[in-house]
């Protein structure tokens, strides 16, 4: 319990430092340098974790990659919230770190809330792993399909929210001010609640993720808070620097639908539906958690080695095509 209570002090800590040092606009340089950093932070941590439990610390380092994983879709959703709300450069680091706070918080409810219905009814499992399965066929299919332009259904959101509340210009942090003495909202407050709403949306899907992973609330929580942590330097970098991973979808897809069928595996290991083998449990061998990390190291890995060459080749035929004809 201790090292709970330390262990989350510290990574708080860790956040409102970040929070702090994010007052300004992030140059490439500086973004990559602090990503390490806070990715170094995370393996410290399963490195300390360890020492304690092997297992929760391969759990651990399993949930971290797969979250971090999912939360690459949201940081081209916090690009679009940004750009719609027009914030300044110097407020975006600022607008992002108090949204993915707001996020944190929230996931930390439905983390609670998840780990303990997964425990008191195990059959949930059934339906969580058809879940992820499901949105790993819909994602899959959706990779191989033209991508509809689906930000108008977006905006349109965002711009009902825009219009439900009395809004002025920004006033540096202020998220409200006085007008004639009406109270009217900055644009900064509405930027902070679609970020955080944005991600609470997303993770309905991350969090039986990992809560296929695991059920350890405490190794959820500190997963998904280090993959979080990161994703305003992610976001300088794969916005403003690095090109998309094309086949990252495809490979997202694939780790969804192995924890999907881990679920499941999991659910007819401890089943007690009386329509399935009379309510009793399959003795069925539980899939490693170091066998899990290898798969999603992988999986992501090859996305990665495939993305990268098939934007060199991309490179190379655009090239040749610029090429004038002698």
């Amino acid at each position: 319990m201790a090292f709970k209570i330390i262990s989350l002090t510290c990574i708080f800590a860790l956040f409102f430092f970040d929070m702090y040092w994010s007052s300004k606009s992030l140059s490439l340089k500086s973004a990559a340098v602090r990503l390490l950093c806070l990715v170094g932070c995370a393996a410290i941590f399963g490195w300390i974790l360890s020492s304690l439990s092997l297992k929760d610390s391969l759990n651990f380092f399993s949930g971290y990659i797969t979250e971090y994983s999912l939360s690459i879709d949201n940081l081209f959703v916090y690009g679009m919230i940004l750009q719609f709300f027009k914030v300044p450069d110097a407020l975006s680091n600022w607008s992002l770190s108090v949204g993915i706070f707001l996020a944190v918080l929230i996931r930390l409810v439905l983390i609670v809330l998840g780990a303990g219905l997964l425990s008191k009814f195990s059959f949930l499992f059934f339906p969580c792993g058809a879940f992820l399965i499901a949105v790993a066929a819909k994602n899959a299919a959706s990779f191989w399909k033209k991508k509809g332009d689906g930000e108008e259904g977006k905006k349109g959101l965002l711009g009902k929210m825009y219009r439900i509340f009395p809004h002025g210009a920004y006033r540096g942090r202020k998220l409200f001010y006085r007008d004639g003495g009406k109270l009217v909202f900055t644009p900064l407050l509405l930027t902070f609640l679609s970020i955080a709403l944005a991600d609470a949306f997303f993770s309905l899907d991350s969090i039986p993720a990992i809560l296929g992973i695991t059920t350890n609330v405490f190794i959820v929580f500190t997963s998904n808070f280090f993959a979080l942590i990161g994703l305003k330097e992610l976001y300088c970098l794969l916005i403003r620097g690095l090109s998309s991973l094309k086949f990252l979808p495809l490979g997202i897809s694939v780790i969804l639908a192995f924890i999907g069928v881990k679920l499941f595996l999991e659910a007819l290991s401890s089943n007690s539906l009386k329509f399935i083998n009379g309510g009793r449990p399959l003795s069925i061998a539980p899939i490693p958690s170091w066998v899990t990390l290898c798969v999603i190291s992988s999986v992501l890995a090859l996305s990665a080695v495939f993305s990268l060459a098939a934007s060199k080749k991309s490179k190379v035929k655009l090239g040749s095509k610029s090429k004038p004809e002698k």
